[in-house]
């Protein structure tokens, strides 16, 4: 028979979880100082020297994740459907996340800047946001629209006469 080091290791772990969980605990309180720094400043040395040698992969990686993510989240906000909520625009590129109760800038000095589509996902998808094109979403904010869309201010203006011409 064949000593089986691996099957060995996981047996005698699973035997002494709790007493090797204990003394790594342990260990790790009474040598903290002593780790925290060395392996930070490791990290950090690392990270700097793969980011500078894989620049163009990294790139890449986050152009592909930054797409999918944009992705899920349009369809999430537009259900199903990708298009503007105010005026029914489909080109993508026009489209973008709005704030629907225009706080915004309020929103990204808590959160920080370009962090909004992954803080959207670790948050589920909160429903403050709608999916808009840059036309409406700018309108909106256009001081003297009272955070309405020009396309909404012209529909409500037309149902308004419309109630007026009813009632003549």
């Amino acid at each position: 028979m064949v000593f089986d080091k691996k099957k060995y290791v996981k047996e005698y772990y699973q035997k002494n979880k709790k007493a090797l969980n204990e003394y790594k605990k342990e260990y790790y309180q009474k040598n903290k100082e002593k780790y925290k720094g060395k392996y930070k400043e490791k990290r950090k040395e690392y990270l700097k020297k793969y980011n500078q040698e894989n620049k163009e992969k990294k790139k890449e990686y986050n152009k592909k994740y930054n797409q999918e993510n944009k992705e899920l989240i349009y369809n999430h906000y537009s259900n199903g459907v990708i298009e503007c909520a105010c005026c029914g625009e489909k080109e993508i590129d026009f489209l973008s996340i709005d704030h629907i109760y225009n706080n915004g800038a309020k929103h990204r000095k808590k959160i920080g800047v370009g962090g909004l589509f992954s803080w959207i996902i670790k948050n589920n998808f909160p429903p403050m946001f709608q999916l808009l094109c840059m036309n409406c979403n700018f309108s909106k904010g256009k001081r003297g629209n009272n955070c309405k869309c020009i396309h909404q201010i012209r529909r409500e203006e037309k149902e308004k006469r419309k109630q007026e011409e009813e009632k003549e």
